[in-house]
């Protein structure tokens, strides 16, 4: 038999769908065009992140004006036989004088002299100021002193009987008091080597909470530091205005302020933050001043050009020029 072969089914070429190469092309310039857009929106986050960090920084430094010293210049250091400790230093006319209120008599650096001395006392002092070269002493309720060619002069005074003084400052030798139970300022004015009877000088009083007053100043006008650190600022008796303190890092707890006739800046002492700082009187920051050796700072006081600051810390005096 002859064995018949069936033929063969014809075979075709296999078909190929000219639109999907085209979709696939289609799909893939989507991935890539998503990617480069991905890519620009990052970048353009990226500049906007690095210009708010730049504008940021900017402006920090504009309202930081940061000095930083590694070694302040070290005036003195203060050790005696008798372990006294300061607490309080007052500048007048190249001499600075340190007391302590637990302590009976005042200790004299004079920088003619370059050397310290213990002027003493009969009494203990609660505050002690200096000016024009004279130094004065208020013990607490009303005994004012005052020490004149190597002699003390006491005179009683009539203070009013409810007062209770929580801060002295002094200008053109008459004392300025904050008596923070009636929101008073007392003056109590000098000449002729005598005290004059205490008078009211603020016309209205302070309209505020006077227990939150950490320190005042006076220079012709009445510089109060309050505890949210913002400065109330009176002249002739009068209210003027607040003066906010725009300053990075911001004050935490300043504790005075100090303010000198003919200087046209403020200076204020911030120990928690290791730092003084110096303001223009209409507010505007000079400079600030941080140390690491800042680390006891008790006191401030300034030259009479308000060039030099000398700083209280622990038994060192720094002097720092401006």
């Amino acid at each position: 038999k002859v064995k018949v072969q069936s033929p063969s089914s014809p075979s075709f070429p296999e078909f190929r769908n000219p639109f999907s190469s085209r979709r696939n092309l289609i799909l893939v310039g989507l991935f890539i065009g998503l990617i480069f857009l991905g890519f620009l929106l990052f970048q353009k986050e990226n500049k906007r992140i690095t210009n708010e960090k730049t504008a940021k920084k900017e402006y920090e430094q504009k309202i930081t004006n940061l000095e930083k010293i590694s070694d302040p210049s070290v005036l003195y250091e203060i050790k005696t036989a008798d372990g006294f400790f300061p607490e309080k230093i007052s500048y007048s006319q190249n001499h600075i004088f340190f007391f302590n209120k637990n302590f009976q008599g005042i200790y004299d650096l004079s920088f003619e002299r370059e050397n310290l001395s213990l002027i003493k006392t009969d009494r203990k002092f609660d505050f002690v100021v200096a000016d024009s070269g004279l130094v004065f002493g208020l013990s607490l309720p009303n005994s004012f002193s005052f020490y004149k060619n190597d002699t003390w002069k006491n005179q009683i005074m009539q203070m009013p009987s409810s007062a209770q003084i929580s801060q002295a400052s002094i200008y053109y030798k008459n004392f300025y008091l904050l008596d923070s139970k009636n929101c008073k300022i007392i003056k109590v004015g000098f000449g002729n080597d005598v005290f004059y009877a205490p008078s009211n000088w603020l016309k209205d009083g302070l309209k505020q909470d006077c227990s939150n007053i950490k320190s005042i100043a006076l220079d012709g006008s009445l510089w109060i530091l309050n505890k949210d650190s913002s400065i109330d600022v009176f002249r002739k008796g009068e209210f003027q205005k607040n003066l906010k303190i725009n300053v990075f890092p911001e004050p935490k707890n300043i504790v005075k302020i100090s303010a000198i006739v003919g200087s046209p800046y403020l200076y204020l002492l911030e120990p928690e933050q290791k730092r003084i700082i110096i303001l223009e009187k209409e507010g505007k920051l000079l400079k600030q001043i941080q140390s690491d050796k800042f680390d006891n700072l008790k006191d401030i006081t300034v030259s009479e050009d308000g060039k030099t600051v000398y700083l209280l810390n622990g038994n060192t005096v720094f002097q720092i020029e401006i």
